[in-house]
Formats: C-alpha cells, structure tokens, sequence
C-alpha cells in the first residue's frame, strides 16, 4: 500500500506565490481536507498528483493566496446587495442611465431605486453628477437616490415628493437642499442630514464622519474619557481595538488613551490593535503605534477624492498621504482594504493598483515614491499581512503546508503585467478552504468536475 497520502486536487505548472519565506515560489499546490497539503515544484508533486482524486495544469498562471480586505463593511452591504445598483464600473452617465432603466424595467412603478456609495463623478467620462431632468428622463415612475460616496446624492422628481420637499422646504438639521437661481430644487443634498431622510424612506441606513475633510475636527474631553474606558474594558477582556483616525491630531488622542492603558495594564501591546486609515499620521505618531506593537489598516479612499484633500491638507501633504514608507521602515504591519462599499470601489485590485501608484484617478494627488509599496508588499498587505490583524496569520494568507487552502487565479500576472493593468485584474478562479466559489474562463471544467464528486466539498456557480 503506498504511503502518499490523496490528495483532493493538485494544481500543476503554476506560478505560485506562497507568500511563506523559506518557500517563496512554487509550481504546484496540493490540496486535501480544505487545507494546503504540499507545495514544490512539479517533480517534487509528481507522487501526489499521480495518486490525486483531480489534477489541473494552469499553464503558467499565477496563483495567490486568496485575497483578504481587512476592512470593508461586507455585511451591510449584503443586507441588500441584489436591490442595490452598483456603478463602480460605470465609465459614463449613459452606462449610468442605462442601469436605472433596466431596473425601472424590473420593479413595479413607485419603488425606490439606490446607488448608495460606492462611485465618485470623477470616474466618470463627463466628471459630473447626474441631473434631476436627466433621472426623470430616465426613471419617471420611480423614486431614484444617487449617493455619492459620503459627500452628496442627486434624487430625481419622485423621489423629491416622496421626502416631501419642494422650493418651499427648509434645510434639514445637518444637511441641505441645494437649489438654483430661481429657488426651485436642483435634486441635489448634501449632509448626513439630508441623506437620512430618503435613506430611511428606501429602507436603507447610513452615517459617517468628516473622512479627515474637516481639519478643524477635535476629539472633546468627553469623548477621550469614554475610549479611555472602552479601552480599559477592552484591554481587562482581552479584546482586540480597531479606532478610525484619520488626522494626526485624531490619532495622537487615541493613542494617548491606549498608552495610558498600556501603562496601567501592559495588555495593549499583546491585542494586535490596529488604527484604521491613519492618511495623516505623523512620523512621531507611527512611532508611539510601534511601541505598541500595533498595525495600520490602510485604504485607497484617495483613489477617488485625490482633490477633495488637496483642498482640505494642501498638497504636500496629500501627496505625503499616508506614509506606508514610514511605516514599513518601522515594522508596522499594514493591511490593505477598501473601506467599500460606500467610501469607494470595493475591487481589491483597484486598492493594489493605489497603493504600488500613490495616483489618484483626477491625476490631484501623486504620493511620492517613498510611500509607495511594490507589487508583492502590496498584495503582501491583502494575504500575509491581512490575516495578522485577526489573529489568523498561522493557519490563513500564505499557501503553506497546513494553511486553509484560500486561493486564487487572476485573469494576468501582478508582478509581470503593466501597471495601469492592475486595477482591472479580476479572479477566474477562486477557492475558500479547498471549496471552489468562483470560476469562470476555462476554469468551469474543473468546477464541474469537482462538483460531480460528492467526496468533494465544491459549490458556487460562478
């Protein structure tokens, strides 16, 4: 009886990045039970693959860990993920109006339509929003909210008399109905204020802060004595933090209650805490978050709003933002992520392509070379380094012998293929814990095959 264990499925001339220091290239990866059996080239994998239940030559392309945001808001969006249009790849108004007749097309006169988050205007070919004329044209019959990020929404006519309002409407408290020459509504708002009202109306929610916008933005005394407490809770239970600060000035507070806690206890540095955006921070602040031997989780939120903080911090430092060079000369570990799905597009590659770029998509902000990660730390920061901040970096972000067998094919080479490419690399081939769950180019074949075997835990339809 041979001694070579079966393997569920082995994936042969590949280019595999394992991600794992002694054994940082591969050609083939063995899979049994949802975790990595062995990865080596494909003569060390010879044994194993002669005795696998399934086989699959990719003909040189590169596999990776499975890609892993560490912070995006996935479970609101997937509260009405089918319901929602999403234009993160909307190029043009007439893409945009496209979409809102096809689900005018599909819903009964009189229900709300949505884009809530997730698209700037500078991404598209006119760099504008849409009108209220323009939706009415558009969508007669039904009430249509666009928001734009966290900044503003356009609604169309119906959807102005389903919130109730017309020229002779007041502002709402912390927000405001923009209006033309003539007094008449525009359709456009701003302000959480105003957002709340149609959001409410479509059964949707939504909130968020200044996004760093405001420089003028101070944490109260109130305020700091609470995250002192929430901190000495946390630090008493053993739970990890995770603060948002996008100033400096925000950031310094919130480590001035972790340090304090830190002295009382000596627990924060044994949490993993993480400050979440971090686009501002200082040198010295990025210091104070090494002493605590804590990571920074970091989104291409400038990707979109490149001018927008050219406006609020000036140049230098919007270009200076953040400092992932002085980071990485520190230690810190960085995750990358998104912040979607409402702050930005909710593609992993778009967020790689920022952080190797350092550009902005209105070409305002340029971080200087020095912040800039390279491709492998930049995709180092959504599998490796992603899967530190929740404790999971022994068993998941690295195809390693033991690891979840987390994975993915993208459609050409990250390290190779052009620049400007990486942003619109997707995956043909993803699998989560050995289960394939998306599949698509010429990778349905082996979906197919690993579905008819029942002894094979394989699902999703692509």
């Amino acid at each position: 009886m041979s001694d070579v264990p079966v393997a569920d499925l082995v994936l042969r001339n590949a280019k595999v990045a394992t991600f794992t220091a002694s054994q940082p290239q591969a050609q083939s990866v063995a899979i049994k039970d949802g975790r990595v059996l062995a990865v080596g080239t494909d003569d060390e994998l010879t044994p194993l693959a002669a005795t696998a239940r399934h086989t699959a030559d990719l003909d040189g392309r590169v596999v990776l860990p499975g890609l892993n945001d560490s912070h995006i808001h996935a479970m609101r969006a997937g509260l009405d993920w089918e319901r929602t249009l999403h234009w993160e790849d909307v190029r043009s108004l007439g893409e945009a109006f496209a979409r809102v007749r096809a689900a005018t097309a599909e819903r009964p006169a009189g229900e709300w339509i949505h884009v809530v988050g997730g698209w700037h205007s500078r991404q598209l070919r006119e760099n504008r929003l849409p009108t209220r004329s323009e939706l009415d044209a558009a969508a007669p019959d039904h009430p249509i909210y666009l928001q734009e990020l966290y900044d503003r929404a356009v609604l169309n006519s119906a959807a102005l008399a389903r919130c109730g309002w017309d020229s002779a409407t007041a502002d709402p408290p912390g927000g405001r109905l923009l209006r033309d020459e003539s007094g008449a509504l525009t359709g456009e708002i701003t302000g959480i204020g105003a957002f709340a009202v149609p959001l409410v109306l479509a059964g949707r929610a939504g909130c968020h802060d200044f996004e760093g916008l405001n420089p003028d933005f101070t944490i109260s005394d109130a305020s700091y004595d609470e995250l002192l407490q929430i901190t000495r809770l946390c630090a008493r239970r053993g739970w990890r933090i995770s603060v948002h600060a996008v100033l400096d000035s925000s950031l310094a507070r919130a480590l001035d209650a972790w340090e304090q806690v830190e002295r009382e206890t000596g627990r924060i540095s044994r949490l993993r805490c993480s400050i979440v955006h971090a686009d501002g921070a200082s040198e010295a602040s990025l210091r104070r978050v090494t002493a605590l031997r804590a990571g920074v989780l970091v989104q291409n939120r400038l990707l979109l709003k490149g001018a927008d903080y050219v406006r609020a911090w000036g140049q230098e430092d919007a270009d200076a933002a953040p400092r992932l060079g002085v980071m990485r000369q520190l230690g810190i570990t960085i995750g990358g992520g998104t912040d979607a799905t409402r702050a930005n597009w909710y593609s992993p590659w778009a967020s790689i392509w920022w952080l190797v770029t350092g550009r902005s998509i209105d070409g305002a902000t340029s971080r200087q070379e020095s912040d800039r990660l390279s491709r492998y730390d930049a995709i180092a920061s959504y599998t490796r380094d992603a899967a530190w901040f929740t404790g999971e970096d022994g068993f998941r972000g690295r195809l390693s012998p033991g690891y979840d067998a987390d994975l993915c094919v993208p459609t050409a080479d990250p390290f190779e293929c052009a620049e400007d490419d990486l942003s619109d690399l997707r995956s043909e081939l993803t699998m989560v814990s050995g289960r394939v769950t998306h599949a698509r180019g010429g990778f349905e074949e082996l979906r197919g095959r690993l579905a008819a075997d029942i002894g094979y835990r394989a699902v999703g339809s692509g």
